[in-house]
């Protein structure tokens, strides 16, 4: 839904009858509609590598290349940053790509603010060179719509077992093992301590790639396994029936040998290091006899079979994500829209606390079949690749709520008499210097 102010009262009403007292938002403030680049962050927007602009190629097609080197371009780029700035504090190592955010190098991090007037401040600053200034944006975001992210994410020695090949951010595109066992990491302590809408969330996420794998059954790859697991999936049709299904085979509750589709979960748990050793047969009151897997984890110890260390709606979100890229045959990739990370800084800096900031982290779509991490060059693109905006690769979050923020320079002038300004909001000497030149001069 979209509105319209001219007003802080009236961005204020809005606010109260939009929000709920009970929850928490995220906000974003734009000064614009930046069209296919709004919602990203500063590494996927658009503009040529400066190698194609020193041969004068700002072509529509360098532009594509573009995004499929920003990954690569970002990590050079911040090992420079660290190799040629002195002195880095432990702390600034811990948050380094907040601290390359800060100092406006592209990052995958888009900023947010869990206060709705600091967006509404940035949202109404008035575009550069522009007479007839466009309305500003701000974006509303549930919280609960988020799995909050270990910070560790942000770390100098994270990004640089990126940079030396390990595809672990190939992050959040859950292409690889350890960017499965990462994201659990964190899926999983949100639902271990969810309220009842992050559940609802949980099983949102399920059901819409559930939907999705049995809308694409025609794509699967033509072999029996494949085909068998979509007859499976045919049956299931919300997440309790799949995690029935799939915990009353695998804790031995079940007198049926596992379907393919069990079978592909146990396989899924070796991810993390989970197998099972052996088999026995329960007999029951009723004489029936029951299949029980015995587990071990990767140190070789024994799991109950009954514990949800093997069956949890965390596991099973991730299950149904790494099962599309396999019977897709990595023609498709099933990542919901909804599913959402974020991340915060622990750095004890002014400008983050005065802006109550938080980061969403984006990550790519997958493209031709593709993960966007393995192009490295332009003649690494497939020959029929065509210039993609950044809308079509970059996973945005979707905001509950947009407000168009018209009579800007009214609003700025009343959030500065309730004290949000740049002098407060940024600290800096050269900012607060700017905030009185401007009172007093300009």
């Amino acid at each position: 839904m979209i509105e319209s102010i001219k007003t802080v009262d009236e961005y204020l009403r809005i606010l109260n009858t939009v929000t709920n007292i009970n929850d928490d938002y995220f906000y974003r403030g734009e000064n614009q509609d930046f069209g296919d680049t709004k919602l990203t962050a500063t590494l996927y927007r658009r503009g040529p590598l400066k190698s194609d602009c020193s041969r004068g190629d700002t072509s529509e097609s360098s532009k594509g290349v573009y995004e499929y080197n920003t990954w690569k371009t970002y990590l050079d780029a911040a090992y420079s940053f660290y190799k040629n700035v002195p002195n880095l504090t432990n702390n600034e190592k811990q948050n380094f790509m907040a601290l390359c955010q800060h100092h406006s190098l592209p990052t995958p991090l888009l900023d947010v603010s869990t206060s709705p007037l600091i967006a509404l401040y940035f949202a109404s600053q008035p575009i550069k060179n522009k007479i007839n200034d466009d309305y500003g944006r701000v974006y509303i975001f549930k919280k609960d719509n988020f799995i909050p992210f270990d910070n560790h994410i942000l770390s100098y020695k994270y990004l640089m077992k990126c940079r030396k090949g390990d595809q672990t951010y190939a992050l959040l595109s859950l292409k690889t093992n350890e960017s499965i066992r990462k994201s659990y990491d964190s899926i999983r302590d949100l639902e271990v301590n969810a309220n009842n809408r992050q559940n609802n969330y949980l099983n949102f996420l399920i059901s819409r790639i559930l939907k999705k794998l049995n809308s694409n059954s025609s794509k699967f790859r033509n072999d029996k396994y494949c085909l068998d697991i979509s007859n499976c999936l045919k049956n299931i049709k919300n997440p309790f029936m799949l995690y029935g299904s799939i915990r009353n085979t695998v804790n031995g509750l079940s007198t049926n040998h596992p379907t393919p589709l069990v079978m592909a979960y146990i396989h899924f748990l070796n991810i993390f290091g989970i197998r099972p050793t052996s088999y026995s047969y329960l007999n029951t009151n009723n004489g029936v006899k029951n299949v029980m897997y015995h587990y071990i984890d990767k140190d070789g110890n024994a799991i109950d079979s009954a514990s949800n260390k093997l069956v949890n709606y965390s596991l099973l979100l991730l299950f149904l994500i790494y099962l599309s890229n396999y019977v897709l045959n990595d023609t498709k990739f099933f990542i919901p829209k909804e599913l959402n990370f974020c991340t915060n800084c622990t750095l004890n800096w002014g400008r983050i606390r005065a802006q109550k900031s938080y980061f969403i982290i984006q990550s790519p779509y997958t493209f031709d079949g593709k993960n966007f991490n393995h192009f490295r060059s332009k003649d690494d693109l497939p020959n029929d690749s065509v210039y993609i905006p950044s809308l079509s690769i970059v996973h945005k979050p979707e905001p509950m709520y947009v407000i168009n923020i018209k009579n800007k320079s009214s609003i700025r002038r009343k959030l500065d008499s309730m004290g949000i300004n740049k002098m407060s909001l940024f600290m800096d000497k050269d900012s607060i210097a700017d905030y009185f030149k401007k009172k007093y001069y300009v």
